[in-house]
């Protein structure tokens, strides 16, 4: 297919996933959850829906319960009910939901299928769409897993309200990735959107009426997916051009797991956003980025986005997290995706040590530390 299977809708339920998966049944399916979601799932589910009764599998939330005693739970419990490989999994929650049951699933008996239901923002612009599953291991983000792709996607409305402030910026994180990497109005429209974010999403009309509001966050939330999976089915294994996706994330990934080892764990989107400065910081020092995209963003990012408290002495802890990317190579450096200018990305750029040290100390002065 040229695009994944996502659909925006108010509340989901059988129905709703059964015009998308074809034989799909009642008895066939179990739900995968967290104890987040678990007690919001009467108000996210279609009332009546005979997934209200389905069998569900809740797991501790927190990406910190992303491991493989969690997928082995769940493995068990998938036992336990008797799946089979005709079975049907739908994971209804956030990122670390959609990664770790759509790993669990992928993996069951050789492969059982799966959809998502992306209860956060984070997750519908990013997690949800893209057929990658997985576990954190050894103190690394998703280092065991494998790509598998839902025979669907749904965002319902009603979870998305539901999100505290947080967790929308997460989500925000991600959508501002897009929107550099592909084309400089998008990321021009979420940042101007930014401010207002609460209250867009908590004045979404519904299903009915979206059309008639081409601005909404709805409008921004499926071009943000469309852009994605445009990539993700080009190549949906990270051969070529979906390394592009990785923009943000080298520095953003160290972040986040600098702040979960300190017992504050920072969510992933908005570790990203920091992540983006970081990234065109480099940008500019490799690839001529004009200097004013830096300044703009770093204004942007102060006035959004919550501070992460970096000091000299966590460089080597991030070095060492950048140095274990899955995406590097055995040579020392660290692979980056970059920007030659806003809309046109360069992957795999090779960047030493010394010049991620000088980035860091550039946004340690952007962000006023």
């Amino acid at each position: 297919p040229e695009t994944m299977n996502v659909t925006v809708c108010n509340t989901f339920g059988l129905n709703e996933l059964a015009g998308h998966v074809p034989g799909l049944s009642a008895k066939s399916i179990v739900v995968i959850t967290d104890s987040n979601v678990s007690p919001l799932l009467p108000g996210i589910i279609s009332p009546g829906d005979p997934l209200l009764s389905a069998p569900t599998i809740v797991i501790p939330a927190g990406e910190q319960n992303k491991t493989i005693e969690s997928a082995e739970y769940i493995w068990t419990e998938m036992l336990r009910l008797g799946m089979t490989r005709s079975s049907f999994v739908i994971n209804v929650g956030g990122g670390m939901v959609t990664d770790i049951g759509g790993f669990a699933a992928s993996t069951y008996r050789r492969g059982v299928k799966f959809a998502h239901v992306a209860t956060t923002l984070l997750g519908a612009v990013d997690a949800a769409v893209g057929g990658k599953t997985g576990v954190n291991f050894g103190g690394l983000k998703n280092q065991i897993g494998v790509f598998a792709m839902p025979e669907h996607t749904c965002i319902p409305i009603a979870a998305l309200k539901s999100l505290p402030h947080e967790e929308l910026l997460s989500g925000y994180g991600e959508m501002l990735k897009t929107g550099y990497l592909f084309d400089k109005g998008l990321a021009g429209w979420i940042m101007e959107a930014a401010p207002q974010l609460d209250e867009l999403v908590h004045n979404i009309p519904d299903a009915a009426s979206r059309a008639d509001d081409p601005s909404s966050l709805v409008s921004l939330i499926e071009e943000c997916c469309r852009r994605k999976s445009l990539v993700v089915c080009r190549d949906p294994r990270e051969a070529g051009m979906r390394k592009m996706l990785n923009f943000g994330h080298t520095c953003g990934h160290a972040f986040e797991a600098m702040t979960l080892a300190r017992g504050n764990a920072l969510p992933h989107g908005i570790a990203v956003a920091h992540g983006i400065l970081v990234a065109l910081i480099l940008s500019h020092l490799r690839l001529a980025l004009p200097s004013g995209e830096i300044y703009r963003y770093a204004d942007f990012l102060k006035a959004v986005f919550p501070r992460i408290a970096v000091s000299c002495s966590d460089y080597p802890q991030l070095l060492k997290i950048m140095a274990g990317d899955k995406k590097n190579l055995n040579d020392g450096k660290v692979l980056f995706t970059l920007l030659q200018n806003i809309g046109k990305g360069v992957d795999y750029v090779s960047v030493e040590p010394h010049e991620i040290e000088a980035a860091l100390d550039i946004y340690r002065d952007l962000t006023g530390q």
